[in-house]
């Protein structure tokens, strides 16, 4: 029973960190591909309407000082009419076939134009876009808001991938991984709302999220709850070289017998040298300078 109940705890950390790791993963590619295009791709827009608007109203310009021109130029034949009709008739044919001429002129087609006319998909992609922002009542400034979103929000998700990617084995540090994660749930919901307010939220981006934070979530929960389990225990699943460590800490290491061999020789031969040497008998010439027994 206490063999079974092991293997689920180990299947249970097992699970905790595959889900933070593939969550995390996915997280930092996903920040790096396609949120980041997203912000490059409405600073692009916010380019293209601005110059745009720029051209609109440099043509604006143009027509209201030909219209001015033609009002004064049309008030002068007024008064040489009356002057003289007969004379303003004839010249008035003749400025009417020079200004033809002039039109012909004008319209005779130049690279510039050329230009214009290849560029003219582009003008009409914008001009519909246009029309979609007023009817919709979004501004220039709103797609400038939605692409500095999508680059902080490529920042909150590189660092809280890379948060979790390395505490993924980590249970002492389950409460680091969950405040990670809830930040990144507050951040998201935050993206959620403005892409919504501004109508640029997608069905399928919406999906992803939601999927990966579920995933980040269930990960730092069964880490937090194996940290309250053992509060002792670091790590959620030993690796091979957390295993080779802990078996050689344990095991003392194993010598040959050739080396236990020689360590007992340099054992033997320290204590011979540590003893005193043996006391030497007294020679026999004390002996004979003793003197004899007195009979």
């Amino acid at each position: 029973m206490e063999q079974q109940d092991k293997m689920k705890e180990i299947k249970y950390a097992m699970n905790a960190r595959m889900f933070l790791v593939i969550a995390s993963i996915v997280l930092m590619v996903n920040a790096a591909s396609s949120t980041l295009m997203d912000g490059f791709r409405w600073f692009g827009i916010v380019s293209m309407v601005e110059e745009y608007d720029k051209e609109n109203a440099g043509k604006q310009d143009q027509v209201e000082s030909t219209a001015a021109k033609e009002n004064t130029d049309a008030a002068v034949e007024a008064t040489d009419t009356s002057k003289e009709k007969t004379a303003a008739e004839d010249t008035d044919s003749e400025k009417a076939a020079a200004n033809e001429e002039t039109s012909t002129d004008g319209e005779t087609p130049t690279a510039g134009d050329a230009a214009n006319t290849a560029e003219g998909t582009q003008e009409i992609d914008v001009a519909a876009l246009k029309k979609d922002m007023n009817a919709l009542g979004i501004t220039v400034n709103d797609f400038r808001i939605l692409g500095i979103a999508c680059i902080v929000m490529v920042v909150i998700r590189l660092i809280i991938g890379l948060i979790c990617l390395r505490l993924s084995n980590r249970v002492d540090k389950a409460g680091i991984t969950m405040t990670a994660v809830i930040i990144l749930i507050a951040a998201e919901i935050a993206y959620v709302l403005l892409m919504f307010f501004k109508h640029a939220l997608f069905l399928g981006s919406l999906l992803y999220t939601i999927l990966v934070l579920v995933f980040m979530f269930l990960g730092a929960n069964r880490m937090r709850k194996l940290h309250q389990m053992d509060p002792e225990r670091v790590y959620a699943v030993n690796t091979v070289r957390q295993a080779q460590q802990k078996k050689a800490a344990a095991q003392a290491p194993r010598k040959s017998i050739r080396d236990r061999a020689m360590m007992s020789t340099n054992t033997d031969s320290g204590e011979n040298e540590n003893q005193l040497p043996p006391e030497t008998p007294q020679p026999a010439a004390e002996e004979e300078n003793e003197l004899p027994p007195v009979c």
